[in-house]
This record gives structure tokens, sequence and C-alpha cells, in this order.
């Protein structure tokens, strides 16, 4: 990948509208199934929703009401105690789209787009927070709210979008020398301005430093942000002093 991450994770995603299809129908069907089950085998329905629906308030309010149920009845009650108790579960729209905040503002989904007005050579960038308090129009894939809006929407799953950058940052940093070549080091001494420099790109392109950033802060992070992806033989302070790290970053165009 170039330094367009966002773009790959963009890429990566799902639109809205599919997002929400595949919600409602994947999570449906597991709700349904866990109530036929629960009428004969309510410790099975439990564990086949623990199995097929994501971890949302939904799925924990369901199986909290699956619990009560049983410890006031003492035994299994019939079908429609059942359908009464249970019924709240079952209004798939709302709890879809309930169910889907819920997983952004947790984090477990993230969720890129295109600010507008949109140019050709624009890329995504992720949506902020609060833009979700706004208006989200699922059928056009779009977010309005704190005062931007975001087109052609996608929602990456956090664990996967984590695994992706891990693996663009090692490739940056295995490829670092390369990218950015320098005379030979000394004999003996590793050089780590390729790591230096992949590392500064990366966290230049996220907004978190610049060439402005305050020398300890700015060493501080690149030294974090390189301990955190290297191999487990690499993790090593040596040539990441604050003013190494400043002076090869001040040296860049």
């Amino acid at each position: 990948m170039a330094f367009n991450q966002a773009h790959d994770l963009w890429q990566q995603g799902k639109p809205l509208w599919s997002v929400l299809a595949e919600f409602d129908d994947s999570e449906e069907k597991a709700y349904n199934k866990a109530m036929q089950i629960a009428v004969s085998h309510p410790e099975d329905a439990r564990n086949h929703l623990l199995k097929k629906a994501k971890d949302t308030p939904r799925r924990r309010e369901f199986l909290e009401t699956l619990d009560k149920m049983i410890q006031k009845h003492g035994k299994i009650p019939g079908i429609a105690q059942w359908g009464l108790a249970l019924a709240p579960f079952f209004n798939q729209g709302r709890d879809a789209k309930d169910d889907i905040y819920g997983r952004i503002f947790s984090g477990d989904l993230v969720g890129y787009g295109y600010a507008t007005p949109r140019k050709p050579d624009d890329l995504p960038a992720r949506i902020p927070d609060d833009v979700w308090d706004g208006k989200v129009n699922w059928s056009a894939s779009s977010v309005t709210g704190a005062g931007l809006k975001f087109v052609s929407v996608r929602l990456v799953d956090e664990k996967k979008a984590e695994a992706l950058k891990l693996a663009d940052v090692r490739k940056r940093i295995d490829e670092g020398a390369t990218a950015f070549p320098i005379a030979a080091a000394k004999a003996g001494r590793k050089s780590r301005r390729g790591e230096i420099l992949a590392a500064y790109k990366t966290l230049e392109a996220e907004g978190a430093v610049t060439k402005d950033t305050p020398k300890a802060i700015l060493g501080h992070e690149i030294r974090t942000f390189i301990l955190k992806h290297v191999s487990a033989e690499d993790r090593s302070e040596t040539g990441l002093s604050d003013e190494t790290i400043r002076r090869i970053i001040r040296g860049t165009k």
C-alpha cells in the first residue's frame, strides 16, 4: 500500500445499505431459531445465540430475559409465554440499526467515507464519532452531522481494520530502507532511518504528528509506534532518541 491506508480500509469495507441488510438477515435468523429452540431447550437457545448472534445490547437483553423466564417458572414455560416475553426482540428494522449504532460507538465497527464537496482526487477518511449523532441515510450510504457530510460510507470491522493496518505497517517498516535510501550505516550499527520515516508517514497521514510537533512528543509517538509494530528481536530503542528522530524527519521534504 502507498500511504493511503484509509482508502485501503474503505475498499475492504461494506456500504451502509449492505451492512444493514446483512445484519438484519443474519441476526433475525439467529433470533428466530433461538425462539424455536427455547421452547424445549432454553440452554441450547442460549448457546445458539452466543454462537450465531453478535454481542450487542439486543443479545444481552434477550439472554437476560431467557434466564428470568426460567428462574420465574422453575420449568420450561409454554410457547405463548415465550412469545410474549421475547416479542420485543423481533422488531427487525429498528433493532438492527440500533445494534449497528452500538457497534460503531463501541468501536467494533469503523466508518470511512468521502467528505463533501468531493473532488476527483480526494481520499476517504475515518468518520468522527460525533458525525454519527446526526442523520444517517442508510439507502444512500451517507452520514451528515457535526457540520460535516460523508458519502459512499462503508463500515469496517475493527479487528479486520487493525489487522490490515498492522500488515501494512510491518511491510512499510520492512521496506523502509529501500523506500528511503541512505548511505551505508556505520559498521556494527543498524540505521533506523527507514523505520522512522515509515512510521512518520503513517502517523502524519493519520493527523497524529507533523514536522512542527514538539521534539519530545514527536520522538515519543514515533518510537512507540515503531516498537509496537516491529518483531520482538528488533524491539530496541537504540537509534530512536528524540534528537535522532527529529533530525531525520526535519530532513524530509
